[in-house]
């Protein structure tokens, strides 16, 4: 481990982060798309909407087609045909941090309920986490610092200090919500953000396997 101060929490952003996001589920929104609503969705478009809560980011990619309800469900149809995937060294990392006395949490942009079967589908210990938290537990979001604000309490309830606790994402939301918030923060280049898009001085690592070792 780096002579950074160890956390005590680590935190993780799930998609492009912990698992393969962007490149399978691109493929089911244009599906949706076609399929529901008769819309030729862009990469373009996707790429302007991708990471915002999701509720909103569907009514966005579908153009309202329908309630926001209902875009999730006639989404959610399609969920099992577009598995999302592990990334390389993951489950392994975080049991590892696990093993060596950090307490695990995830914090992400999805709905808490399909985070939670997808993470548990691929083999992560999402009974050990500390927390899942998801676009639905909270009114705040990525890159507003307010969207841990359950991270907070936490860590007040802890006895900690917020630089005690270090968020793992992809993106350069991630970082500026995670900053602003006080959080220490690590980058990670599988999603579309690259290492020089962050702010001098980050540690940012080619995946989340590479990021986890730092820390062991």
């Amino acid at each position: 481990m780096s002579e950074q101060v160890r956390p005590r929490l680590v935190l993780f952003d799930m998609d492009d982060t912990l698992v393969v996001t962007r490149a399978v589920k691109w493929q089911q929104h244009q599906f949706v798309a076609k399929e529901e609503y008769g819309l030729d969705l862009s990469e373009e478009t996707l790429a302007q909407h991708w990471g915002q809560p999701f509720g909103p980011m569907l009514s966005a990619l579908y153009q309202q087609a329908a309630p926001e309800a209902e875009l999730i469900a006639n989404y959610r149809k399609y969920h099992d045909l577009y598995p999302k995937l592990e990334q390389p060294g993951a489950v392994a990392g975080v049991k590892a941090l696990l093993a060596a006395g950090y307490q695990v949490g995830v914090l992400t942009s999805m709905i808490n309920e399909v985070a939670a079967a997808d993470l548990a589908r691929m083999g992560f210990p999402i009974d050990d986490f500390a927390m899942l938290l998801g676009a639905d537990n909270t009114e705040f979001h990525k890159p507003d610092p307010r969207v841990f604000a359950p991270i907070a309490d936490y860590a007040s309830q802890q006895g900690w200090d917020l630089s005690e606790v270090v968020y793992v994402g992809d993106a350069l939301i991630d970082e500026v919500a995670a900053s602003g918030a006080g959080l220490g923060f690590i980058g990670v280049t599988t999603g579309m953000a690259q290492a020089e898009d962050f702010p001098a001085g980050t540690p940012v690592f080619p995946g989340v396997a590479a990021a986890i070792n730092s820390l062991l």
